[in-house]
């Protein structure tokens, strides 16, 4: 059993991180970002992988999850210019929903659009495909945290059973409910 939390995965030649034969891991407010190969590749054999408040961002594809891994949950990630978002094999992803979905260039290689990916694998059904309002995306260290007038504040699936603080140390929530990315605003 592993947590990678507050953490920044960026600028691999390959893939930001692979991740083969575990249990029990858990990515938790980390930006995964401008790798070339995958973000986070969940290879085969991982039982119960949960990926929650995580921007993912400049990758080739975002999260690929491969066949034969069982329980894999995602929830309250913000998916941001990759090349493909996410790689859901039929199957073994137990669990997405909340995560918001902007430039990319298509979410999935088998799934140009969110409403093909929601209906084919019937994950999803509360995710958005809206700009995100980051601070500053394109700096040279981008700023992912979001504005004040961001629509992902207060929109995010409750995960409190798991995740109870944010990138900064602050209580999740805050507000009325959970901010979709790995801020809670207000930054103190």
């Amino acid at each position: 059993t592993v947590t990678v939390r507050n953490s920044i995965i960026a600028s691999n030649t390959q893939d930001g991180v692979d991740l083969g034969q575990s249990s029990d891991v858990q990515f938790i407010n980390n930006a995964i970002a401008d790798n070339s190969g995958r973000g986070l590749y969940i290879l085969a054999n991982n039982v119960n992988p949960e990926v929650y408040h995580n921007v993912i961002a400049g990758n080739g594809t975002g999260v690929d999850v491969q066949n034969l891994t069982t329980g894999a949950v995602l929830y309250n990630n913000i998916f941001y210019g990759n090349t493909y978002a996410v790689e859901y094999t039929s199957g073994t992803v137990t669990a997405a929903d909340y995560n918001d979905f902007h430039a990319n260039d298509a979410i999935s290689a088998g799934y140009a659009t969110l409403g093909e990916l929601q209906t084919a694998l019937n994950l999803e059904h509360n995710s958005l495909q809206v700009d995100p309002l980051f601070v500053d995306p394109n700096e040279t260290v981008p700023d992912f945290h979001l504005l004040v007038t961001s629509p992902l504040v207060d929109t995010g699936y409750d995960v409190s059973t798991v995740v109870t603080t944010d990138v900064d140390n602050e209580t999740r929530p805050y507000g009325t409910g959970f901010d979709i990315v790995f801020d809670e605003l207000p930054v103190v």
